[in-house]
């Protein structure tokens, strides 16, 4: 029994190492395909900082938080859904400063869905007094599907580029024996206009209550893969 497996190893080790040798002389083409895509993202991400430190006329972190609170529901956003916090669970850390004070301080991370909410929620967090909101993260949230798509266009752009190189050869493609998936890359353009806001940079006595103007540049993803056709 061992000898007959032995033999069958040997066997299939062989037609292998054969099959290996045909390929690398089976004449072929390999083509390398990029393709991507400027896509409007619509997960934004708000960094918002409650400190009793930061507060004008020290106002409670519990009430800011109830401000804070106020604000995104009177804007309809889901606060189980998008608000969270940070700092992993902990209600609020404590910082202590000279002469055994204490400050405690909360940070909040909300996701909206558009530049327009964005402007929206900065706004409302300025009219509620509270300082520090900035944008730290914007994503695609069909990131995944998106990039499917656009590896299989960068196939068939390769088949075309294949088509179109052996063509004046009188020679044409056959199958595709190895497709790689090389690399993605995706990255965020920062935005145009800076995100950070500060209270106590705005005239106390501005009467332009509109949104600020925020305007996101999209998001860029792109994919390339390595193709080769066999060559008739």
């Amino acid at each position: 029994m061992k000898k007959v497996l032995f033999i069958l190893i040997i066997f299939i080790n062989q037609h292998l190492a054969f099959a290996q040798n045909n390929l690398n002389q089976q004449p072929y083409l390999e083509v390398n395909s990029k393709a991507d895509i400027l896509i409007v993202p619509d997960q934004i991400f708000i960094s918002i900082n409650l400190s009793e430190a930061d507060s004008k006329n020290k106002i409670s972190l519990e009430e800011q938080e109830q401000k804070l609170k106020r604000v995104l529901r009177d804007l309809k956003i889901d606060l189980k859904k998008d608000l969270s916090l940070v700092d992993g669970g902990n209600s609020y850390r404590s910082y202590f400063l000279k002469g055994q004070k204490v400050i405690k301080s909360k940070n909040f991370s909300l996701m909206v869905h558009s530049a327009n909410m964005v402007s929206n929620v900065l706004a409302g967090l300025e009219s509620a007094g509270i300082a520090n909101a900035y944008v730290y993260k914007a994503d695609y949230s069909q990131k995944e599907q998106l990039l499917l798509s656009l590896k299989s266009e960068a196939v068939m752009k390769a088949k075309k580029t294949a088509e179109a190189l052996v063509k004046p050869l009188g020679q044409s493609i056959g199958k595709v024996f190895y497709i790689g998936d090389l690399f993605y890359d995706n990255y965020s353009v920062p935005t145009r206009y800076s995100m950070m806001l500060k209270t106590d940079s705005i005239g106390a006595g501005s009467s332009d209550e509109s949104p600020l103007p925020i305007e996101f540049q999209k998001l860029k993803f792109q994919v390339q893969v390595q193709v080769r056709f066999q060559l008739h």
